[in-house]
């Protein structure tokens, strides 16, 4: 048996992302949208996690996820949102979310004082599967490979 942690992944990660430099071929774009919605998906998690220490690093990761745009497409996995993350895709004003909740429409939770919509947005065609770890794509190893990071946090 072998264990793999959050540093050795990490590590992977550096050594996949230095490698992109030297990729002579342009890479697919369901490579580059599964990568940027494991992406995001790592950084709303990682902000959502209770920080080791009192620093600043919280704040800081907080506002690069808030200013990091919605992915291109969402993955096909379950999660919560925020009321803004839910509305961004489909250009819903924040208000008729908000209405949306209370009335009951929507299932929530509460985290912290903040709505978390307890659904993914509506089923979209152009939805996709989280990377395949077994693919010689090197963006779809970087992104598989973050994804683990993500599913060990």
């Amino acid at each position: 048996m072998s264990t793999t942690t959050v540093g050795d992944l990490i590590s992977r990660a550096e050594a996949l992302a230095e490698a992109l430099h030297h990729e002579p071929t342009p890479l697919p774009r369901r490579a580059w949208q599964r990568f940027d919605a494991t992406t995001y998906r790592l950084l709303d998690l990682i902000t959502d996690l209770p920080p080791a220490q009192p620093t600043s690093r919280p704040a800081l990761l907080i506002r690069l996820r808030d200013a990091y745009p919605m992915p291109l497409t969402l993955l096909r996995e379950p999660r919560t949102y925020t009321v803004a993350q839910y509305a961004a895709p489909y250009g819903y004003p924040l208000m008729t979310v908000r209405s949306r909740i209370s009335r009951g429409l929507l299932p929530t939770t509460d985290d912290h004082g903040q709505a978390r919509i307890d659904a993914r947005p509506g089923p979209d065609a152009a939805d996709l599967a989280p990377a395949d770890p077994a693919s010689v794509e090197p963006l779809d190893q970087l992104a598989a490979t973050l994804g683990a990071v993500a599913d060990l946090l």
